[in-house]
């Protein structure tokens, strides 16, 4: 069969338009991407343009959904703090724990019984009740906010973000109190050194999540 030149001459046209549609398509992918990244990013900072701490909420927030509801967003910065607290909580319990061995074994001195060493003792141990205060509350913030009924009457989940704004806040009050207590009596504590580090993140974590639900309480008026 002999070859039909305009078949050919086709069929060379189609191939050359399809090489530069993928041509196009290739050059347009980073751009593509840029903008879809852009648009994420601008999700979280838009959210947290309010907040006390807008580049740490934007931090904590930033690959959530754009989709994702308000209250939802709160329990994710809820449990960012919680996650901080467990390793300070973990590192001053250690503190607490060498300190009873210690005291188990020894002999204390005149300078070992000094007022400033029992304060600073006093501090850790009662730090360490207040941070499993301040978790427990967060915890039960976290269950709160994720029960809030988005699509329900209004009436009822303001009376759900009340209940969970009220742990909020108690788990703020209890991890500013243990925070003032170690400025107060500093020691070489590693573990309390740690919560004294980290304690602006978790303060500060919480602090947005409240600020994210007088938002929300606000979406929610009648």
């Amino acid at each position: 069969m002999a070859p039909n030149p305009m078949l050919e001459e086709a069929c060379s046209l189609k191939l050359f338009c399809v090489l530069i549609l993928l041509a196009i398509w290739g050059s347009n992918v980073p751009a593509m991407a840029a903008s879809a990244s852009a648009a994420r990013n601008a999700v979280p900072g838009m959210i947290c343009k309010g907040t006390p701490d807008p580049a740490l909420c934007a931090r904590i927030l930033s690959g959530t959904p754009a989709n994702a509801p308000l209250n939802s967003q709160i329990a994710i910065i809820t449990t960012y703090a919680l996650r901080v607290s467990k390793a300070a909580y973990g590192a001053i319990g250690k503190d607490a724990e060498s300190m009873r061995k210690w005291k188990k074994y020894r002999v204390r001195s005149e300078t070992d019984s000094s007022s400033d060493g029992r304060l600073a003792e006093g501090a850790i141990l009662d730090c360490l009740d207040l941070m499993g205060n301040s978790m427990d509350q967060m915890r039960a913030t976290i269950g709160k906010v994720s029960k809030i009924g988005m699509t329900a009457a209004h009436t009822a989940a303001r009376a759900q973000l009340m209940d969970a704004r009220v742990s909020l806040s108690a788990s703020l009050t209890f991890q500013s109190t243990c925070q003032d207590e170690l400025s107060q009596h500093p020691g070489a504590a590693p573990g309390a050194k740690l919560v004294l580090r980290d304690g602006q993140l978790i303060t500060g974590s919480l602090g947005i999540a409240l600020s994210l639900a007088d938002t929300l309480q606000g979406k929610l008026r009648p």
